[in-house]
């Protein structure tokens, strides 16, 4: 077995191994993707994020095809990710993902090779971009602190921003502040005073990842706004999965919708390699 490191020339042998929300990001200056080769054929990738001032390399995604699984591959790719981080003289590796489909197996493998993952289950309100429409437009009082689309921000408030998201969620920055649909923001005297963190999910599916604010009330503004920029996008059936990891963004779905039905179980770590 060898490495490879992908690059612009064999990325297309990779694709169906990067995430496609990683895929704008696999050749920023800090983020480092190689794959596992194996009889000349790759059988598996891994993307990690060199965050400056973080003692801690993130780890990104980790994937083996199902028919290289069990044979060592994973291992590899985790062996060389962690030499890789030692080198650039990290103390140790975090990750945090959703603890669904092919990533269920993560967890497992994680503790085998004696990483201690922790495990959460976080609300996730589901609603489509009509019932967010209605129950908006039937609410009275609409506060006007609505935010602007990161996209319009200025060059300073920009890395106010991405400095703020870096420190809540730093592998998950550049995916925010750079892809569709907008992520919005209220920025103060050079401070974040909300914002709400979207991305794509798939092709029918807008994820709201994150949501705060020092006014809660001005959230449903935000919100309103939001959603009125991002509809030419979507469709009146279009889902909006919403993340309610923040007291405040579950308060205001379930002020807009009600109590909510579904929960995302989310893995997270971080090991020091001295204890690897």
């Amino acid at each position: 077995m060898r490495r490879e490191i992908i690059n612009k020339d064999n990325v297309q042998l990779y694709i169906d191994m990067i995430p496609s929300d990683l895929e704008d990001l696999l050749f920023q200056k800090n983020v480092h993707a190689f794959g596992a080769v194996f009889a000349e054929t790759p059988v598996g990738a891994v993307i990690w994020a060199d965050t400056e001032g973080d003692t801690y390399g993130r780890l990104l995604s980790l994937f083996v095809v199902p028919e290289a699984r069990r044979l060592g591959v994973g291992t590899y790719l985790l062996e060389t990710v962690a030499s890789d981080m030692v080198d650039a003289g990290k103390e140790g590796i975090a990750f945090k993902y959703n603890e669904s489909g092919d990533r269920r197996f993560l967890t497992l493998f994680f503790n085998i090779v004696g990483f201690e993952t922790d495990t959460s289950d976080v609300p996730v309100g589901r609603v489509t971009f009509g019932d967010a429409a209605r129950a908006l437009k039937d609410l009275p009082g609409i506060e006007t602190e609505a935010g602007i689309p990161v996209s319009h921000l200025a060059g300073k408030e920009k890395a106010v921003l991405h400095n703020w998201i870096s420190r809540m969620s730093p592998e998950n920055a550049s995916i925010y502040m750079r892809t569709k649909p907008d992520s919005f923001a209220v920025i103060d005297d050079g401070e974040v005073k909300g914002a709400l963190l979207f991305r794509k999910e798939d092709e029918e599916t807008i994820s709201l990842d994150y949501a705060y604010s020092s006014n809660p009330r001005s959230l449903i503004g935000m919100l309103s706004l939001a959603l009125k920029t991002i509809a030419p996008e979507c469709t009146k059936d279009t889902r909006l999965e919403m993340l309610l990891a923040t007291d405040a963004g579950r308060g205001l779905y379930e002020k807009l919708f009600g109590p909510t039905e579904y929960f995302m179980r989310i893995a997270e770590c971080r090991q020091n390699f001295q204890s690897y």
